[in-house]
């Protein structure tokens, strides 16, 4: 830290309107205790480049930490304001810190707490917001239900906003993930003469990459690259990165539920007409792909440790452990309970498989 100071001191010396300079230093010189030398950083950096986000932030945190919550909140508001976009990492930041502080304020007893109740509804909308890209963080989790517990939802117009906010989200969420579906071949180029063979649809993890649990596993590129060279004429990898075991579906022609991305697999089949179907994934992928092998009705669903239950009460009531992905089911349900969406559990989609439909699981 000592020299990472020095540094920063000279490049301070060398070019004093340096704003990330400013801002280099004052986090060491936070992380050397030195609060009021870090406040002052923050600040010069602040008044030479005031169009950036990230020493608003950094100021709001201090002042959050120091108790000083109404300064913080504008300070937040401020580096929102300045945020590229609100679900990038600067604004990520400022959203989740200013509902904090909302919550905060409207914790308090008093005369003015009224007031800052009457700004939960915003607050909540920004936790829904950061929600999409971190579905598994509990302290979103429990910073909305005790928003909603100071401000329940009981109109159809503010579950319509949440709604409105989620979608949204979602979708530049998976704007930035990329595309859902990664082929083998590249439409359309796929010829009647080409049709046939086996089409194997793997389901990524929650990763993104099939197999490995949480982090780990085959890329998409590498796994369609695997099924060439073994001979598979057609493959497709399916990722869902909104992380909910695709019962929010693909996005776009995908839809927003498991039975829209559904429809996007039977249309992927019905253009290649094979002689056999496979599904295959591990985990979350494992899941998918035995709900959906058995829904499109494939010859084989190969399914690696696969979420039976994703309730989180479900699981509960078996007593099953602890798991890596508790957090993320636990988002899962939130976003069911908000969207009116079904978790069905592979239970049900045996019980409640079509008439005649013979996959082998």
């Amino acid at each position: 830290l000592a020299d990472a100071g020095a540094a920063f001191d000279a490049a301070v010396v060398a070019c004093p309107t340096d704003h990330e300079a400013r801002h280099g230093l004052a986090i060491v010189q936070l992380m050397q205790g030195e609060d009021a030398e870090a406040r002052r950083s923050l600040a010069t950096a602040a008044s030479l480049y005031p169009a950036c986000p990230k020493p608003r932030n950094g100021l709001g945190s201090m002042l959050l930490e120091a108790g000083r919550t109404r300064a913080a909140l504008r300070h937040f508001e401020a580096a929102l304001e300045r945020s590229a976009e609100p679900d990038d990492d600067d604004g990520w930041d400022a959203s989740v810190n200013a509902a904090l502080c909302t919550l905060t304020l409207a914790r308090r007893g008093g005369a003015e707490a009224a007031r800052w109740r009457q700004r939960l509804p915003k607050a909540r909308l920004r936790l829904w917001r950061a929600l999409a890209s971190t579905p598994s963080d509990r302290r979103l989790h429990s910073l909305l239900r005790e928003v909603d517990g100071l401000a329940p939802l009981d109109s159809e117009e503010g579950w319509a906003a949440v709604r409105a906010v989620m979608r949204d989200a979602a979708a530049a969420h998976r704007r930035r993930a990329g595309a859902a579906l990664a082929r083998s071949w590249t439409p359309p180029l796929l010829r009647p003469a080409t049709c046939g063979g086996t089409l194997v649809i793997a389901f990524a993890g929650a990763d993104a990459n099939l197999g490995g649990g949480i982090q780990g596993g085959v890329p998409s590129h590498e796994f369609v690259a695997s099924c060439r060279r073994a001979g598979v004429q057609h493959a497709i990898f399916v990722r869902d990165a909104m992380r909910a075991w695709y019962v929010r579906g693909l996005g776009g022609s995908g839809g927003s539920t498991f039975d829209g991305a559904l429809e996007l697999l039977r249309a992927e089949v019905a253009a290649v007409r094979p002689a056999r179907l496979v599904t295959m994934g591990s985990s979350m992928g494992g899941y998918a792909a035995a709900r959906a092998g058995i829904a499109l009705g494939a010859d084989a669903a190969v399914a690696f440790s696969p979420q039976v239950l994703v309730s989180p009460a479900a699981r509960r009531d078996m007593s099953l452990p602890a798991a890596p992905f508790d957090s993320l089911l636990e988002g899962l349900e939130l976003a069911c309970d908000a969207e009116g969406l079904h978790a069905a559990s592979l239970v049900e989609a045996v019980r409640e498989a079509p008439a005649g439909v013979r996959t082998l699981l």
